[in-house]
C-alpha cells in the first residue's frame, strides 16, 4: 500500500493482520457456523410424505418407488420397470428377491440403445399423467361424497316441518 499514497488503507487489512480470514474479534462470542463452538448445528431435515423417510438415503426410496411401481405391470411410470415388465415378465420368477431383480431390471435397462429406450420413456411419462388424473379425479370424487354426507347430516338434524 506505500506505493499509492492516495488512498486509504482497508479496514479489513487489520482484521488479516490479528489472526487470519474472517476470524472472530478475540472478545466475540462463538458463532454457530464455525467448529470451534464444541458442536454443530444440526441440520434440519427435510419432510416427507407418505412415510417415505424412515431414515431412508434417496436411492433406497427411489428402489422402493420402483418395486411398488413393478406391481402396475403396462401401466408402470418408471421407465426401467415398464421395460422389464414389458419384456421380462418372468423376471419375478427367475429372481424372486427384489434386490436381485432391480439389479437385473437395471442392468437389462444400461444394454437397451438410447433409441430403443424412447417409446418407453413416453409410455411411462403417458402413465404418470394418466395416474395423476385419476388421482386428482378420485381426490374430486371423495369430496364429492364427503360434501353429500355432510349435506345429508345436515338435513337430519333439522327440525320437521309441522304440517297442521
Amino acid at each position: 500500500m506505500d506505493s499509492y499514497p492516495g488512498l486509504c488503507q482497508s479496514p479489513f487489512l487489520d482484521s488479516r493482520e490479528r489472526g487470519g480470514f474472517f476470524s472472530p474479534e478475540p472478545g466475540e462470542p462463538d458463532s454457530p457456523w464455525t467448529g470451534s463452538g464444541g458442536t454443530t448445528p444440526s441440520t434440519p431435515t427435510t419432510p416427507t410424505t407418505e412415510g417415505e423417510g424412515d431414515g431412508l438415503s434417496y436411492n433406497q426410496r427411489s428402489l422402493q418407488r420402483w418395486e411398488k411401481d413393478e406391481e402396475l405391470g403396462q401401466l408402470s411410470t418408471i421407465s426401467p420397470v415398464l421395460y422389464a415388465n414389458i419384456n421380462f415378465p418372468n423376471l419375478k420368477q427367475d429372481y424372486p428377491d427384489w434386490s436381485s431383480r432391480c439389479k437385473q431390471i437395471m442392468k437389462l435397462w444400461r444394454k437397451v440403445p438410447a433409441a430403443d429406450k424412447a417409446p418407453y420413456l413416453q409410455k411411462a411419462k403417458d402413465n404418470r399423467a394418466a395416474h395423476r388424473i385419476n388421482k386428482v379425479q378420485k381426490q374430486a370424487e371423495s369430496q364429492i361424497s364427503k360434501q353429500a354426507k355432510m349435506g345429508d347430516v345436515a338435513r337430519k338434524t333439522e327440525r320437521p316441518a309441522l304440517h297442521l
